[in-house]
């Protein structure tokens, strides 16, 4: 867990939330935005929500990840635990913007298709790899499909 080195601890100050969550019902998913660091102390929240918002309305679900900075392996395995439900349930689980060491992470555990979005025919996905934070599109295949690896 990273410290935050503007908060200057006071009377009647409160601590930074690690994570902070916000959901939108959209069309044919729903979004889930998610800023601050998902690990040991609070990954189990963010699976029950999503899995709870997934039951309400449609299983498919896309987390928005641009606000996080950081992703612990328990992270790791909450996202294919909230994919795996999902999944189960007829939809599954798509990731905007991961930060590089979420990307880092599935690479190493062997949890890389989570990077891809298996919506609809198509099956392309997004992954952040540059240092400037631009999304590129992930071609494993050559010939400009993705595959599930």
């Amino acid at each position: 867990m990273s410290s935050n080195p503007s908060y200057r601890q006071g009377r009647g100050d409160a601590p930074p939330p690690v994570m902070s969550l916000s959901w939108a019902h959209e069309a044919a998913s729903t979004l889930v935005r998610v800023c601050g660091e998902i690990d040991m102390s609070n990954a189990h929240h963010l699976a029950d929500l999503v899995v709870g918002l997934g039951r309400e309305e449609t299983p498919r679900v896309v987390l928005d990840l641009t606000g996080v900075r950081f992703v612990d392996l328990h992270g790791v395995r909450a996202l294919v635990e909230i994919d795996r439900l999902l999944g189960r349930a007829g939809g599954g689980l798509t990731l905007h913007r991961p930060p590089r060491c979420l990307t880092r992470l599935l690479r190493h555990t062997g949890a890389y298709h989570l990077m891809l979005d298996l919506a609809g025919d198509g099956r392309t996905g997004t992954l952040d790899l540059t240092a400037d934070g631009r999304a590129d599109t992930l071609d494993l295949t050559g010939d400009g499909r993705a595959r599930t690896i």
